[in-house]
């Protein structure tokens, strides 16, 4: 037999075969829903067909999540790998700038420790200088004020012994110093 074609909207009857106890079911609830047999067995083949469409629309909605939630993974993967690899850069930025902290305060410490000791040569030189020139001129100011002068001359020119100018300055400056402590024990 050939079925002609009909419209999306038209209404067809049909002949259905089912069990006594599914048909009294189906009567009992359009009894309760104040609608026919007909009306109850059409409104739940609708109601399946549309529960199929939203559970394909909800499938197809759940795939969809799942590849933003992959994509999503992958670029916090990406992210976290970057930052991490950011964050060693940094790490070992610091530690080479700590490396070099640390050996500028050890060359700053040695520094110190060599200028303290220079500062301390100095003051036992100077001290000892003293000490000569108390016992050599005593209480003789003036000869003192001469030899301290000439003293730090000679401390002042190192080596000044090895050539004929720096000899030759030294004199002079001998002499300046006598002259000047003489003036000044003459004026006393």
């Amino acid at each position: 037999m050939v079925e002609k074609k009909r419209k999306p909207q038209e209404i067809v009857p049909l002949m259905l075969r089912l069990r006594e106890a599914l048909r009294q079911r189906l009567a009992k609830d359009a009894e309760k829903a104040a609608k026919s047999l007909n009306a109850e067995i059409v409104d739940r083949l609708e109601a399946s067909y549309t529960k199929d469409e939203r559970i394909e629309e909800l499938r197809d909605r759940l795939e969809e999540m799942r590849q933003e939630i992959s994509a999503s993974e992958a670029k916090f993967e990406k992210d976290r790998a970057h930052l991490e690899e950011e964050a060693a850069n940094r790490q070992q930025k610091i530690e080479k700038i700590r490396a070099e902290i640390e050996k500028i305060r050890a060359e700053a410490a040695a520094n110190y420790t060599s200028l303290q000791l220079e500062l301390e040569r100095e003051t036992s030189r100077l001290e000892a200088s003293d000490a000569v020139f108390n016992a050599l001129v005593g209480e003789d100011i003036p000869a003192r004020e001469a030899l301290r002068s000439i003293a730090l001359f000679l401390a002042g020119n190192p080596g000044w012994a090895n050539n004929p100018d720096g000899i030759e300055k030294v004199t002079d400056a001998a002499n300046v110093a006598i002259q000047a402590a003489a003036k000044r024990g003459a004026q006393t």
